[in-house]
């Protein structure tokens, strides 16, 4: 018997709040090519001038832009800013077509966060008549744990009630930001609690939704300001009462170059600033702004806001980096006419330089096992095979970099179930074959005729037959011996038992019977499924008995054939809801990204996801989803990259972070629960990690499973560790 010591269990700590620096801002600045008229995202082709290391612009269309910073969860982590990088702008020239030929020559842009599960939007209008238009923009993201004192007002209802803020800790709805019902779209900020004065540091505010909207800052003095949200397309006194987005930055931040700029028909004037740059008149209502050192666009955002002498004040800034200046030429434009203005010697915009810091990389983790998911491959397959290649390529160069566990194939493998195309699914599995284990789920791309999901017929097990498939040490088993549509592979990843189960494309009622007593065979594992179709684009079940879905299983010829067949409702309850080992539910099928989690009666949390990237140029320009799973913790880590572009997506529905929430006695673990750090084995090192957990009331402390941590924890690790490993 192994004998434990007693020790000292020490006090919580506590974390000391980092210095506010303009290096933690994260940057990104986009070109935008406008393509033809439409509104898709074959529209545009968007690009990145230059960004901070995680930054990435997920997906696109006309006028809009997602923008991903990397922070895991950018929609509640802090707040984004968006400026234009355009003054005047004809999308008929310079390489783009369609769109604005002439009238909509200028901007507004927004940073839009909608009410549901997506990445943060930065969007462009024309002024003043306000349809979508292409414009190149610059985005940057002020974290709240760096310490940026920012905001996102947002409202339920179009021109209704601010009612809800995304902001620091302080900025309270009704004290810190108030939106009168008597003000319509004027809302009071008051930062005295942050040490403003009015002239010690600067304001940059944006339209805060998908609309024409633009907005203005007014500096009343003493902490004290409005925000005001106005259309692009009204003069005069017209606001509207919609979100809005705004940081303060103190002028000592560290590495901040701003400042506040007034001019009149003779000069222009520095209200108030950081040293570090200059402003001086250009002709009425053009300001040349200089950044010192600054010789190139692509080293830096310029944010600017205009400013509000009154609440009558209609004025835009827009701004365009000029070569033979080596410096922002920024233009005050007057609605509706656009005419160049200046502001009679009033403060006139403000603005605030943030340079681009490369800033921390995504970088894997080292103790971390990870789970490779393959959304559909259809196109490659047909028309790119070599970004095929480059895929299960890069899974070979790095299972082992990685502790690339398993990879799993969410079906529509092929586009048309043809020999040529499964032939180059095969050479480019056979890259990983018995090196890495994978597990195929089928689309209904690869059944029916030229993949039509007409008929079961399939080619799937000519060229992954059984006696291939089952070479895996991995492979569990199957439905049948001889097809492999519905198998099952048995591993091990971040301390803990697996199982991953694939389901045919829609599939038949049978093949959840079986499915179901797989699960229970293996209850002491947690479960992965992977099936084509079960979750849409909108973060819902595909499920026929809420509504008609497009892509249903239901509206294909395999629904006429005898067995029939199930979509994503049927299978969360028929299937998923029932195991209290299910936690991921994964999909392709529909393009996009999707989330959903849902608690079983059993306590377990099954967390669903739509992924497939298809749509996206080349196919989806190789794309694929990546899960790390941490010894002795309860997260899960998402990342989304591409072999071929050598890049990541980290929109939040890319590149984002859950807990792994198990049903009590399905924890999967290796060992018992006494191995806290879950690297597979019991030792020492298990007693420190679970002092460290008791000190810190982490997860892994309650050894006795009563929802508490508390000493008879202790006693409780003592049983388990002599319990050892099974």
């Amino acid at each position: 018997m192994r004998h434990i010591l007693a020790v000292s269990l020490f006090p919580l700590t506590t974390l000391s709040v980092n210095a506010q620096s303009i290096s933690d801002v994260r940057v990104g600045l986009l070109n935008v090519q406008q393509l033809d008229a439409g509104n898709s995202r074959t529209s545009v082709n968007v690009s990145i001038l230059a960004g901070s290391a995680a930054f990435s612009t997920p997906e696109s269309n006309k006028g809009d832009y997602d923008v991903g910073f990397g922070t895991g969860n950018d929609l509640d982590r802090g707040v984004a800013i968006v400026s234009p990088r355009n003054a005047a702008r004809t999308n008929s020239n310079e390489g783009n077509t369609g769109g604005n030929t002439s009238g909509d020559l200028y901007a507004t842009v927004c940073i839009n966060r909608p009410p549901s599960k997506v990445d943060l939007i930065a969007t462009a209008h024309g002024s003043p008549s306000g349809p979508e238009i292409n414009y190149d923009v610059a985005t940057a993201f002020f974290p709240f744990d760096a310490g940026f004192v920012a905001s996102h007002a947002l409202n339920s209802v179009n021109n209704g009630p601010i009612d809800q803020l995304i902001a620091t800790p302080g900025i309270n709805l009704g004290s810190e930001f108030i939106d009168s019902p008597l003000s319509n779209g004027v809302y009071q900020v008051d930062l005295t609690r942050f040490d403003a004065d009015g002239s010690n540091g600067v304001l940059i505010a944006c339209g805060g939704k998908n609309e024409d909207n633009f907005a203005l800052s007014r500096n009343l003095g003493n902490g004290l300001y409005e925000v005001i949200c106005k259309d692009n397309g009204d003069d005069g006194t017209g606001s509207e009462n919609d979100p809005v987005a705004f940081v303060y930055l103190p002028y000592n931040t560290v590495g901040l170059t701003a400042g506040r700029v007034a001019q009149d028909n003779v000069s222009t004037t520095v209200i108030s600033g950081t040293s570090g740059f200059s402003a001086s008149s250009i002709s009425n209502g053009r300001v040349l702004l200089t950044i010192d050192g600054i010789t190139s666009e692509d080293a830096g955002a310029l944010l600017l806001c205009a400013e509000a002498p009154s609440a009558a004040s209609d004025n835009i800034i827009v701004c365009e980096w000029s070569e033979s200046d080596l410096g922002y030429i920024v233009e005050s434009l007057d609605l509706p006419g656009m005419t160049p203005e200046h502001s009679n010697g009033l403060a006139m915009f403000s603005f605030a330089y943030i340079p681009v810091t490369t800033g921390d990389g995504i970088e894997p983790s080292s103790n971390a096992s990870t789970i490779a998911v393959l959304p559909d491959t259809q196109y490659y397959a047909r028309d790119y095979p070599h970004i095929f290649q480059e895929q299960l390529q890069w899974i070979a160069d790095n299972t082992f970099p990685r502790n690339i566990e398993m990879v799993l194939h969410l079906g529509d493998i092929t586009n048309d179930n043809n020999p040529t195309q499964w032939s180059v699914a095969r050479q480019a599995f056979d890259r990983i074959h018995l090196t890495t284990p994978y597990l195929l789920a089928q689309g209904n791309h690869d059944v029916g005729p030229s993949g039509n999901g007409a008929t079961r017929d399939t080619l799937l097990n000519e060229y992954f037959p059984a006696s291939y498939y089952a070479t895996q040490p991995t492979f569990g088993g199957s439905l049948s011996n001889r097809n492999l549509e519905n198998a099952y592979s048995l591993f091990e990843a971040g301390g803990r038992k697996w199982i991953a189960l694939s389901l045919e494309w829609g599939p038949r009622d049978q093949v959840l019977a079986w499915a179901d007593s797989v699960l229970k065979d293996y209850a002491d594992r947690l479960a992965i499924i992977i099936t084509h179709a079960y979750m849409f684009d909108d973060d819902t079940r595909m499920d026929e008995t809420v509504a008609p879905y497009n892509g249903s299983p239901y509206n294909y010829g395999t629904a006429s054939i005898p067995g029939g067949t199930n979509d994503g409702g049927d299978i969360w309850r028929e299937l998923v809801s029932q195991h209290p080992n299910t936690v991921l539910v994964m999909s392709g099928h529909i393009t996009g990204e999707g989330r959903l989690s849902s608690q079983t009666v059993h306590g377990n949390t099954v967390h669903q996801m739509l992924i497939d990237y298809q749509a996206r140029p080349q196919g989806g320009a190789g794309y694929l989803r990546l899960i790390e799973v941490f010894p002795g913790s309860d997260t899960l880590r998402f990342r989304t990259y591409s072999p071929w572009e050598e890049a990541y997506y980290t929109g939040t529905g890319s590149h984002f972070e859950l807990d792994l929430t198990t049903s009590p006695g399905h924890e999967g673990w290796i060992c018992s629960q006494a191995d806290v750090n879950g690297d597979g084995s019991l030792s020492g090192a298990d007693f420190t990690a679970w002092i460290d957990r008791f000190n810190n009331n982490a997860p892994g402390c309650d050894q006795n499973n009563d929802g508490s941590c508390s000493p008879s924890d202790f006693t409780a690790w003592i049983d388990g560790f002599n319990t050892g490993c099974g």
